[in-house]
């Protein structure tokens, strides 16, 4: 499939006339008001207004509205007497759990900035976020800090707040893993120059000067990704733009947050999914956080039991785990409280979606967004998808698709970049002048390249084909990964794979296909590299079939469970 290749023009449309807007549920608003607020003021007006409603459930551990705000301010008025002050970037290196959620919004209310830190970081990649950020202090769990502390050293971080993570757990639960060495102790010499997270909000809070934000101006948070252009980068985002994306999810939602009471917190926080959608979206909407350190998956469908989960947010690998844990239970999960199951993060295939469906009786709602923009695409409760599809625009958000060359449409149904305008994308990179220029200036509007290759049908349905990067260039010809990679995939004996191009020896020829692939037990010893050539042959055009096939035991995969080929490419290219 070639770029600016029609596939199948029916008729003249302009992406500017959002043909979407037919295909919008009456439920669903075109467009959402914005409210210009900060989003310490939604968190502070949930507090008033569900202040003896559970705000976090830790490990049997109740904390309300109104104990989360008490917690917010102590640690807000600590972390200005330590000096941090509007503008100044404060890293949280914690997992999922309420330090973090208290960090977090304190942080905000001095008008400072928070950068979460992967937990699954390395030294070395806690060393360029830190560095990057210019993070003046840290708040982290005591027992990683001997581990990241020479890096601390190195780049003068001020100031280090150390907490237990099983210091919002209950008494005899905490004691408990103590005793069964479940979680080790940290051995922190007494004259260390650090502070304590616990000791911090055991005091009474003390004034501290109120600051003012401009919601449209101003950072609310700093999300590390590889973005849309390679190297990982801080992306920018605004008061305004998390406040737009919490609006865009609640129209599309229908009735779905207003109905629910219990949500999982489950995802990495430091990731957009988990920090905006669920924490800040949850609390914002007064629902109460069910917060899982280690999601254990029997775990989570007995939580989906216990609480009667209704609006249930996730990501390909976990409904894939979710629907082998129930296969294996014959049966035994009762999860008919489920009425809206949300999935992003990465492409969800059509057999995955068909079988939750039939295991619970309720469709998986794909969504489409990146951290640069998040809600972008997805299909509004009570709307119509098609297979294949993300969906379409959601409320007050344009995309269209353009040349990823030149700040020009391609024509509807043609294949290109897609790009998208509206209230939820980012200001722009941290350090943005070590980083490619994103967008584009496109019929008298600002545009984030996605890097992203897809294309739109004549009814505003939108498809994506593969990321720019991924695309594999064969003597001029367009591959596409993900299409060599489900005729693979029909191959019984294969488990997962994931296709990268490699650089040929033949420079004129420029890419190759190379697979990886992870075979089912059963079939380790009895699938060869030819079995696999064979399978494609009469499935795929030669100039698309792998060159390259590698057996390995398992692909790498971020902590939301998708696959990352740039790891594949440096093993590829070597």
């Amino acid at each position: 499939m070639e770029v600016g290749k029609p596939f199948n023009v029916v008729r003249k449309v302009d992406y500017l006339d959002r043909p979407w807007l037919k295909n919008y549920p009456a439920s669903t608003p075109r467009d959402v008001e914005v409210p210009v607020v900060p989003i310490t003021q939604l968190i502070d007006e949930s507090v008033k207004k569900y202040s003896e409603r559970t705000a976090l459930i830790f490990y049997g551990r109740k904390i309300s509205y109104d104990e989360l705000g008490k917690y917010i301010e102590k640690m807000a008025s600590a972390l200005h007497d330590l000096g941090i002050k509007k503008n100044s970037v404060v890293a949280l290196y914690l997992p999922t759990c309420p330090q973090f959620i208290m960090s977090y919004y304190a942080v905000q209310k001095l008008g400072a900035i928070p950068t979460a830190v992967s937990f699954l970081f390395s030294p070395r990649e806690v060393r360029e976020q830190l560095k990057d950020s210019g993070a003046e202090c840290i708040i982290m769990i005591d027992l990683l800090y001997n581990k990241v502390k020479p890096v601390i050293n190195e780049l003068g971080v001020g100031r280090v707040i150390l907490t237990d993570i099983t210091h919002f757990m209950p008494y005899l639960k905490k004691k408990l893993a103590v005793i069964l060495r479940k979680t080790p102790v940290a051995n922190i010499p007494k004259d260390e120059p650090v502070c304590f997270l616990e000791d911090l909000i055991g005091r009474d809070a003390v004034d501290y000067p109120k600051v003012d934000i401009d919601p449209k101006r101003e950072i609310a948070s700093i999300i590390y990704t590889s973005g849309t252009t390679g190297l990982p980068k801080g992306v920018s985002l605004t008061h305004y733009n998390i406040v737009a994306c919490l609006e865009q999810v609640k129209a599309a939602s229908g009735d779905a947050f207003e109905k629910s009471k219990y949500l999982l917190s489950y995802l990495p926080l430091f990731h957009i999914y988990g920090q905006n959608v669920i924490m800040t979206g949850g609390l914002a909407m007064g629902q109460t956080l069910i917060v899982i350190l280690r999601p254990q998956y029997d775990e989570l469908l007995r939580y989906i039991e216990k609480y009667r989960i209704s609006l249930l947010f996730g990501v390909p690998a976990l409904y894939r785990i979710l629907i082998e844990r129930m296969k294996a239970k014959k049966g035994g999960c009762d999860l008919s409280s489920l009425k809206l199951c949300a999935c992003g993060s990465d492409y969800t295939p059509q057999k995955l979606k068909d079988e939750w469906k039939e295991l619970t009786g309720v469709e998986i709602t794909e969504g489409y967004g990146l951290t640069e923009a998040i809600p972008a695409t997805g299909i509004p409760v009570g709307g119509e998808g098609k297979t294949g599809s993300i969906g379409y625009p959601l409320p007050s958000t344009l995309v269209a698709v353009a040349d990823p060359e030149r700040d020009e449409f391609v024509e509807v149904c043609e294949l290109g970049e897609l790009i998208v305008h509206g209230p939820q994308v980012m200001k722009g990179y941290w350090n943005s002048e070590k980083h490619p220029n994103p967008f584009a200036r496109i019929a008298g509007k600002v545009w984030l390249r996605t890097g992203d290759m897809g294309r739109m049908d004549e009814y505003g349905y939108f498809y994506m084909v593969e990321r720019k990067k991924d695309i594999i260039k064969y003597k001029g010809y367009t591959i596409i990964p993900g299409e060599v990679e489900e005729i693979i995939k029909e191959y019984e004996p294969v488990n997962e794979v994931a296709v990268i191009g490699v650089e040929a020896k033949e420079v004129e020829l420029g890419q190759i296909v190379k697979a990886f692939i992870v075979l089912k037990d059963e079939h380790k010893e009895k699938t060869s590299k030819d079995d696999i050539t064979n399978h494609c042959k009469d499935k795929l055009a030669a100039y698309k079939l792998p060159k390259e096939i590698e057996f390995i035991d398992e692909l790498p995969k971020n902590a939301l469970g998708k696959i990352v080929r740039k790891e594949l490419r440096k093993d590829g290219n070597q």
